[in-house]
């Protein structure tokens, strides 16, 4: 009869802890509770904060840091690219350096104003687009993007009379609109060469000064964490400034310097969406573009198995996507993406997954 208790008594022991022995512990877990560099993981990133996956530090550049449980990153900016940003040089009306384009005579027209002024001022040293009744006209463009890369756009909007206008490059990325004065920031990746300010409605009378474009160098935008797994899940809390991004980064082959690897981001630009891209030998190549409905502090999750990327938002399923370039199907780096340093990241986990515990115990 001991010996039939001893059989249950082991039964019982594997039928409640077999599971728990089937869920892996988390290779990365963060918190953000570490308040100076180096910044390690504290384990506290996933609902048991057990402590798994702490003490991995984490691989990153300069602007990324801790606060009150948040991961922010403040990314350095390059070189001004604008020339002629600030519209002080004109010729024949119009402003040096760009490229005037739309216009017809005085309507639609790009012309010199003064501060406060609106279309028809007699000041100088800002930009005023008009039109009465053509919509996506006037416009004024440089060339000086590169495909693939990511920058910070800024512009000053002196004079909104009415209308509305946007800055763009000339396939439709880096999309911001706006509809009000004051400074207006953005961050996007471009996928043209040429960048333009432009009125955007019919019936638009703004002034503009100070337009700036710097690049984003991508090694600035991702924290990543050395594991020694290519098949993961990593989560990520996301509260994300309008007209910014972030979201994850998986499988990728170095920090400093990045060439191979994923990015699966929530873009709040006008158009939102959870994107996935990917970098091969530095080229980057858009997988998916998914619409998606923005909520702060919505957890972004991506699932990699063999060449399988699903990408889960806010607790639905987004889109599934293959990827299977061998510069990044073996990468062992995960981390997080940002662009912004108002947009934080909140419990950041990492977990090691197979065929076998992949859907049971994620789903």
């Amino acid at each position: 009869m001991a010996n039939l208790d001893a059989v249950g008594t082991l039964d019982m022991i594997a039928a409640t802890q077999l599971p728990a022995l089937l869920i892996p512990s988390p290779v990365v877990s963060d918190n953000f509770s570490d308040a100076a560099s180096p910044w390690v993981t504290d384990g506290e990133g996933h609902d048991e904060a057990n402590g798994d996956g702490s003490g991995v530090t984490w691989q990153q550049e300069s602007g990324w840091t801790n606060a009150s449980n948040k991961a922010q990153n403040n990314p350095a900016t390059g070189s001004e690219l604008v020339t002629n940003g600030d519209f002080a040089n004109w010729t024949g009306d119009d402003p040096d350096s760009w490229t005037v384009v739309g216009e017809s005579g005085s309507d639609p027209e790009v012309s010199e104003v003064g501060t406060g002024e609106g279309h028809g001022g007699s000041g100088t040293g800002l930009a005023n687009l008009f039109n009465s009744a053509s919509a996506f006209n006037p416009k004024f463009r440089q060339v000086i993007l590169t495909v693939g890369d990511w920058y910070r756009i800024s512009l000053d909007i002196d004079t909104f009379t009415s209308g509305s206008m946007q800055v763009q490059d000339l396939s439709n990325g880096m999309l911001a609109i706006y509809t009000t004065t004051g400074t207006k920031i953005s961050s996007s990746i471009a996928v043209n060469t040429t960048f333009e300010v432009k009125a955007r409605a019919a019936g638009t009378d703004v002034t503009v000064d100070n337009v700036s474009v710097k690049q984003l160098a991508l090694a600035d935008l991702l924290r990543l964490a050395s594991t020694s797994n290519t098949d993961v899940i990593v989560r990520d809390d996301l509260t994300i400034t309008d007209q910014f991004q972030a979201g994850i980064g998986v499988r990728w082959d170095s920090q400093s310097s990045p060439a191979n690897g994923i990015i699966a981001y929530f873009d709040r630009g006008n158009s939102e969406k959870v994107i996935v891209g990917k970098y091969v030998a530095g080229t980057y190549g858009e997988v998916s573009a998914t619409a998606a409905t923005y909520s702060a502090g919505a957890k972004l999750e991506v699932r990699l198995i063999g060449t399988e990327v699903h990408v889960k938002y806010n607790n639905a399923h987004v889109v599934t996507n293959t990827v299977s370039d061998a510069g990044i199907v073996s990468n062992t780096l995960h981390g997080l993406f940002g662009t912004e340093n108002a947009t934080t990241h909140e419990k950041a986990q990492a977990w090691p997954v197979d065929a076998i515990n992949y859907d049971k115990y994620f789903a």
